[in-house]
């Protein structure tokens, strides 16, 4: 209780839920004041100290937003994107600033997840695996259920952060929550193929494409030389120029033009045919009739 009379909530961080030890900022000790891994080429300091490219994966990130997620806090992952994103520029603008309401794509989602993998594994080191783990979670989410993942990730880390905070719970991230994914995706689009609409594999990596066309054909979508759709039948590629004004020079290319040329005559012909005769029959029937019906008229 404070001195207003209100109750205060219990307040923990991944220090506590660890068991491990915690100062002011909620950072284990034993890391306050190590370097951040990263890939360096020379560790050793010159008469200057370090040179800047001893360092090639430093994430510029504010240290307010670095204390938050490794004591556990719920971080807009937009944060990470924008260099330097402070708590108080968060205070003022959080309800103005559209850059923290947009949905991420998955790459930049890789981006600044992978900032916060690194931020992470500088106090808790044996979280690596756990959250590569939890990416890879999200991928094949995404692969299945492109438009709704980020909010999945959203809603699980709010609901990871307060687990964490009020009840000193820490939550498996590698598992994910099956539940709570069905219940954000459930209705979204979904990513299939188009052949066998299986949400494995891709429409380009389906087996039934295979099956259907030719190796030497697996790029029949490409445009020919001035850009146009380059269309088969019956396995063999239409010429885009066959009506130009040039024409087509390819001798094999006419021939088989000129065979279905014939077919489309030689069908028109057909279907001239036996339009004649289905016109016939119905001109003599209706004679008949009329023939018959005058007849009944002047037999009374």
């Amino acid at each position: 209780m404070n001195k207003q009379g209100e109750q205060i909530q219990p307040s923990f961080n991944l220090s506590t839920a660890f068991g491990h030890g915690s100062t002011s900022l909620g950072i284990a000790p034993s890391f306050t004041s190590t370097i951040p891994v990263y890939s360096a080429n020379s560790s050793t300091p010159g008469k200057f100290r370090f040179p800047a490219s001893s360092f090639s994966g430093v994430d510029i990130v504010s240290p307010e937003l670095r204390n938050d997620i490794i004591t556990g806090k719920d971080v807009n992952l937009n944060m990470l994107l924008i260099p330097n994103y402070k708590n108080s520029t968060i205070k003022k603008n959080k309800e103005s600033d559209v850059r923290l309401q947009r949905n991420l794509s998955m790459d930049e989602f890789v981006i600044a997840f992978g900032r916060y993998k690194r931020i992470m594994g500088t106090a808790f080191p044996n979280r690596n695996e756990e959250l590569d783990l939890y990416l890879a979670h999200i991928i094949e989410t995404a692969n299945i259920w492109p438009d709704c993942f980020y909010e999945y990730h959203k809603i699980f880390s709010a609901k990871c952060a307060v687990m964490l905070i009020q009840h000193n719970i820490k939550i498996d991230w590698s598992k994910g929550d099956s539940d709570l994914r069905n219940m954000v995706c459930a209705g979204s689009k979904i990513n299939t193929c188009r052949k066998c609409h299986s949400t494995t594999h891709s429409t380009v990596m389906c087996s039934v494409q295979q099956q259907n066309f030719q190796p030497q054909r697996n790029s029949r979508n490409t445009p020919d030389s001035l850009g146009c759709d380059v269309i088969f039948v019956d396995g063999l590629p239409v010429c885009n120029n066959f009506n130009g004004f040039k024409g087509c020079t390819n001798l094999i290319v006419n021939m088989f033009m000129l065979v279905n040329l014939v077919k489309v005559k030689h069908m028109a012909k057909l279907l001239v045919k036996t339009t004649n005769k289905v016109i016939n029959t119905m001109i003599k029937t209706q004679f008949k009739q009329a023939v018959n019906l005058y007849l009944n008229m002047t037999t009374f």
